[in-house]
């Protein structure tokens, strides 16, 4: 409660994270619960296979290279889409097509899939 205010009053900011609503969650200081209720609440959703590609080609934009949409759908198909597992699978993406000096396609997605399993 008083890492609350203190944080508040300097004019900073706190985020919460529960797998339950603020409702839901039981809180033991009544005002620490009236405060968090009082809050912006956000609920997250996992992202579709449109929104899941699209972080990946971000990724890849952000790394200077680009990946086709065939590419994207290809991974999303064969892949827990899982985001920490594609991204961890897209970041060996990319080292391994930058130390092979290779262009990220469908096949050479296989190949390190193929790599990776065993």
């Amino acid at each position: 409660f008083h890492c609350y205010n203190r944080v508040i009053d300097a004019g900073g900011n706190l985020l919460f994270a529960s797998r339950q609503a603020p409702k839901a969650l039981p809180w033991i200081l009544p005002d620490l619960q009236s405060r968090i209720l009082s809050a912006l609440v956000l609920l997250l959703k996992p992202l579709n296979d449109e929104q899941m590609a699209q972080a990946l080609q971000l990724r890849a934009a952000q790394r200077g290279m680009s990946i086709s949409d065939e590419v994207c759908n290809y991974i999303l198909t064969h892949m827990s889409r899982e985001p920490k597992s594609l991204f961890d699978f897209f970041d060996l993406l990319d080292t391994t097509s930058l130390s092979a000096q290779r262009k990220i396609t469908i096949p050479f997605v296989k190949e390190v899939m193929q790599t990776n399993a065993e």
